[in-house]
This record gives structure tokens, C-alpha cells and sequence, in this order.
């Protein structure tokens, strides 16, 4: 695979970004005060072949970022979320470390399996506590974040699917973000909870539901299939569920 980036497809990313950035971002920066908002979740891709099975994963929010700095440089935070993508799945040494969870092992599954994942993210930030620690957001600052932006109605999420043009989506969400995602999908929030993922079956398709015009699947977070699944065995059956709706 050639892991130079994708120029192109990043410039349109980070474009469509700046005005989530400056709108949707920006307000809820304000509207939180005095809790403290982290930097945000800037998504970029690796170059990819043009044959590629291109899955793109979005989990629920990112992680131990750091409080938002106003001088906060959205190319420099794409790159890092590239080179972070990077160093976990496809094993280019970067300086960054080496992450064995298993949001992070599922991906190496599917990368060994003749797929290549992007990472996105549900929610763009989170919350910082008084300890630095990651809190998530609130339904109320989540729904400022998955505003449809003026230009084109759609939401940021939306916008980076469809400049991604991903073969599958999948959701490595859990049953407790459905609002946050019919937010970000502008679907019904009743559809998409009716879909939700249940011990009994732990993912399900989407597809009809959020609209895409893709495959899309939803799951739980990879650390519970991997708590509830002996040796991994659920990371399989997403894998193969995976298998059979790109088929």
C-alpha cells in the first residue's frame, strides 16, 4: 500500500472543516464556559490505492487531547491524527507510541484481513475535568458539534464521508450514542435506536437507516467485544460481517 498522503482529499477535508471549525466548534467553546473543552478531532487520510477496501471507523470520541488552544493549527492537528493512524495499523515508526487497545487491535484485524481503516471520530472533543481527564459531552454540547452547517445542510460528519468516499462505514459506538449519531446523521433517532447493538447481536446494519448510499454497520466499542468474546472471537464476527456486505 502507498502510505503518502492524500493531498488532495485532505486540503477538501480541512476546507470543509474550517467552517465547522469556526461555527459549530467556536460556539460551543462559548457556550460550555466555564467547563473546559479539549482541541478537536481533526480527520485526514493516508493515500490509498484506488482498489482498496477502504473501511472507515468511527469511534465515540477522541481521547486525553489536550485543553483548546486558540492557536490551534488544523493541519497540524489532521497530521497528527494521520500519523497516528498510521503507526497503529500500518506500522510506519513515526515517534508515535505504539497503542495495544483494542479500538486499535480490531483495526490491525482488518488490515490483515485485505482492508485499510481511516479513524474518525462520533464526537469531535470532549470534555477535560479538573485532573485532565476525558469526559464525554453532553447530549447538549454534542448536538451543537453535529449541527448541519449553512452552506450545504450537512453535517461535518456527513461531509467526511462523502469527501472520503469510504467502501463501509463502521460504527464502533455502543448502544448509547444513537442520539449523538442521529444527530451527526440526520436520520430518526427512533430508527437508528431500533438498530442498536444487543448481546445477542452484537452489530447490525445501518445502511437503510442513515442514508450514506454505502454500507454502514454499528457495534459496540472494540473494548467490550473484546471483554464479552473469548480470544477475539467477536472481532471475527465483525470481520465477517464485513465481508458479507462488501461482497
Amino acid at each position: 500500500m502507498d502510505i503518502r498522503l492524500n493531498y488532495k482529499t485532505n486540503e477538501l477535508l480541512i476546507a470543509s472543516t474550517n467552517e465547522w471549525f469556526e461555527s459549530n466548534y467556536k460556539q460551543l467553546i462559548n457556550d460550555s464556559k466555564p467547563i473546559l473543552i479539549s482541541n478537536p478531532f481533526i480527520y485526514g487520510e493516508p493515500h490509498f490505492e484506488e482498489k482498496t477496501k477502504k473501511i472507515m471507523i468511527v469511534g465515540q470520541e477522541p481521547k486525553d487531547y489536550n485543553i483548546y488552544n486558540p492557536q490551534i493549527n488544523l493541519q497540524d492537528e489532521q497530521m497528527w491524527t494521520i500519523d497516528y493512524l498510521e503507526r497503529q495499523v500500518y506500522g510506519i515508526k513515526n515517534g508515535r507510541k505504539y497503542n495495544r487497545s483494542a479500538f486499535w487491535s480490531l483495526q490491525r484485524l482488518l488490515y490483515e484481513n485485505g482492508f485499510c481503516t481511516t479513524w474518525n471520530n462520533l464526537d469531535k472533543a470532549h470534555i477535560v475535568d479538573a485532573n485532565g481527564k476525558t469526559k464525554p459531552l453532553s447530549l447538549e454540547f454534542e448536538k451543537i458539534l453535529g449541527r448541519p452547517l449553512k452552506t450545504d445542510n450537512k453535517t461535518i460528519l456527513q461531509r467526511e464521508i462523502l469527501i472520503s468516499k469510504p467502501s463501509a462505514v463502521l460504527f464502533l459506538t455502543g448502544p448509547y450514542y444513537s442520539e449523538s449519531m442521529a444527530t451527526s446523521l440526520q436520520c430518526e433517532k427512533e430508527c437508528i435506536y431500533l438498530k442498536k447493538p444487543k448481546a445477542e447481536k452484537i452489530i447490525n446494519n445501518i445502511t437503510d437507516e442513515v442514508n450514506l448510499n454505502i454500507p454502514c454497520l454499528w457495534t459496540y466499542h472494540p473494548k467490550y467485544l473484546r471483554r464479552a468474546g473469548k480470544d477475539n472471537m467477536l472481532f471475527y464476527e465483525v470481520l465477517n460481517k464485513l465481508k458479507e456486505v462488501l461482497t
